[in-house]
């Protein structure tokens, strides 16, 4: 059933009740069917909703759609009101929560304030639902419900998310720069971010997201190679030195703009994703090599624009599964400015947590 559970099922049945035990009264003027059965009092408000009164107590039954009333007609509603009373029963005999599995719905009972509750907690379709108690009435499951719709449209933040992964970069075309001076060690060339998030809810399971990051790309060049930075632009050449390492460093401060699609637990979907883009802007650069003299391993380090583009930009994309994220992002603009360096756009790739 479309976001029923079994109370809402429970009382539709009890209503079928009551109107067969009202035709049956005036046919032979006998009391009520069920032995012990407190008297129903109920009344239409509109063509789907019902509202039942017992006692002092009243619940509001809706049904959502014809497909929901055909349903109803098909259970049988002896067994089920049989079924409901003896979990109540066993319940209320020990006097504490009680969680019940019957065939493919898992049902929770508890006592709150002398109230006696059933929840469902699983339906046939494997999502999660909240039921009202017995003795809810109309103003409450009211304000319960706009709390719920509440929480679901509420901006989230997340104060701290991690990217970690590797990046490189490709000529124009996509081919891989291999067999050049700046050749790249792919295991050693690794990516780094972090930053907050921002989450506003758009509709339904879709969000918009943004936020912002630092994030550090790391460039180490495969061989006996280094950089420099010259009046003409960037140089690469072979180092006199035997290298252990060799890489360009920059920062840069980002600003991430994405639609994420991704449904929340209670609908039981477990895969998203998310695609957008982002701009940033380069706040330091450095080379770095590491190699021994001969008496210690020496590590210089050199701040210098590199003829780097202080802008970057380009598509961002994200696969979610559960809350697993793998992102991959792509710069539009080189690396390196115009007749400066080698014309090569950077990608990233890798785990987002």
């Amino acid at each position: 059933m479309k976001k029923s559970n079994l109370l809402i099922v429970y009382f539709t049945l009890s209503l079928l009740a009551l109107i067969g035990w009202a035709k049956s009264a005036q046919a032979d003027a006998e009391g009520p069917a069920l032995e012990g059965a407190t008297p129903y009092q109920w009344q239409r408000r509109g063509d789907d909703t019902v509202v039942i009164s017992v006692g002092k107590n009243k619940i509001m039954l809706v049904v959502n759609s014809r497909e929901d009333r055909q349903r109803l007609k098909s259970l049988d509603l002896e067994t089920l009101l049989h079924r409901v009373d003896s979990y109540v029963t066993l319940a209320e005999a020990n006097r504490r929560d009680t969680t019940i599995t019957d065939e493919d719905q898992i049902y929770q009972i508890s006592f709150v304030n002398g109230e006696t509750r059933i929840q469902v907690l699983k339906n046939r379709n494997g999502s999660y639902q909240n039921s009202r108690s017995y003795d809810d009435d109309d103003r409450d499951y009211d304000r319960q419900r706009r709390s719920r719709k509440s929480r679901r449209g509420r901006v989230v933040v997340n104060l701290f998310s991690f990217d970690l992964g590797f990046n490189n970069y490709v000529q124009p075309g996509g081919q891989f720069p291999n067999g050049t001076d700046y050749d790249l060690r792919p295991l050693g060339s690794r990516y780094f971010a972090v930053g907050s998030q921002l989450k506003v809810p758009l509709s339904g399971a879709v969000k918009l997201r943004t936020g912002a990051s630092l994030s550090w790309y790391n460039f180490m060049f495969d061989g006996n190679r280094r950089v420099r930075g010259t009046d003409q632009g960037v140089a690469f050449f072979r180092s006199p030195e035997e290298l252990e390492k060799s890489k360009i460093a920059a920062v840069y401060v980002n600003l991430p703009v994405m639609i994420e699609v991704f449904g929340s637990r209670s609908s039981g979907r477990i895969f998203g994703f998310g695609v957008g883009g982002y701009a940033g802007y380069r706040l330091a650069s450095y080379t770095k090599v590491v190699y021994n003299d001969g008496n210690s391993i020496v590590k210089p380090r050199e701040y210098d624009n590199l003829s780097l583009n202080n802008l970057r930009y380009g598509l961002a994309a994200e696969l979610r599964i559960y809350r697993a994220k793998l992102f991959f992002n792509y710069d539009l603009n080189p690396l390196f400015a115009a007749n400066r360096g080698p014309e090569l756009n950077a990608f990233s790739f890798g785990l987002r947590i």
